[in-house]
């Protein structure tokens, strides 16, 4: 026993089709939105560490001894080609972190 008319379950049918439409057309923009909200908000939550002036020194020192080491093998073979390419990302890397 239906107590909808015919007209009332058309109309209801009518509004169900259009919010599944609204709901389709809408969901990715509603989903990136929120997550892209959501990232940003976290970006902005998050703490930044500063590195301790002793985690600095030691860096800088295992640093030198690595180019000091790459530059001695590269004094016996100048075709040393991991010699050169440590001595290339060590200075490449002082040179980036002192900016």
């Amino acid at each position: 026993m239906n107590h909808l008319s015919t007209d009332g379950s058309a109309t209801y049918e009518a509004s169900l089709k259009t919010m599944i439409n609204l709901l389709q057309s809408n969901w990715r923009f509603d989903v990136s939105g929120r997550a892209g909200n959501d990232l940003n908000l976290k970006k902005f939550n998050k703490v930044t560490i500063v590195p301790l002036a002793t985690d600095l020194r030691l860096l800088k020192n295992y640093l030198l001894l690595k180019a000091g080491e790459a530059v001695n093998r590269l004094a016996r073979n100048a075709a040393d080609a991991n010699a050169y390419n440590t001595l290339l990302e060590t200075v490449y890397f002082r040179v980036n972190t002192t900016e």
